[in-house]
């Protein structure tokens, strides 16, 4: 059995792993405690005009919001950091700029451009429609 000299090695052993552990899931922890829960799904730019009054490619990391978050404020060209909850890419973080205003979008529902989607979806890539994610202004 363990020698009584050697316990509080052990546990100071044990406290430096358990601190390792926490820091290194730190990220996700605050995100989805601080940030919002919600799904994302991804649309084509198509070189439109967005709500924000600038034009972007599907390579383009940007965001449509809800119309709510367009009330009283104007989110456009803020930095977004999303999480993804579900799928192939998990835990993957992706950070992305309002660009425009999706319609059909509740509160808590992103709609990414094309190359942001499929960063956060993994190998799942677009045919997975939709993701679950953690997300916040930043």
């Amino acid at each position: 059995m363990f020698q009584r000299q050697h316990t509080p090695l052990l546990l100071l052993l044990l406290l430096l792993l358990l601190s390792i552990t926490s820091t290194t899931s730190a990220l996700p922890t605050e995100l989805l405690r601080r940030g919002i829960n919600g799904k994302a799904s991804f649309y084509n730019q198509m070189g439109a005009v967005g709500s924000c009054g600038q034009s972007h490619s599907d390579n383009d990391y940007v965001v449509a919001l809800s119309p709510d978050h367009f009330a009283g404020q104007n989110p456009c060209g803020k930095r977004v950091k999303v999480y993804a909850r579900s799928g192939a890419g998990r835990g993957k973080v992706v950070y992305v700029i309002v660009a425009d205003k999706c319609m059909g979008c509740d509160t808590n529902h992103l709609d990414l451009a094309v190359a942001p989607f499929e960063g956060l979806a993994g190998s799942d890539g677009q045919a997975v429609g939709v993701i679950q994610i953690a997300w916040a202004f930043k």
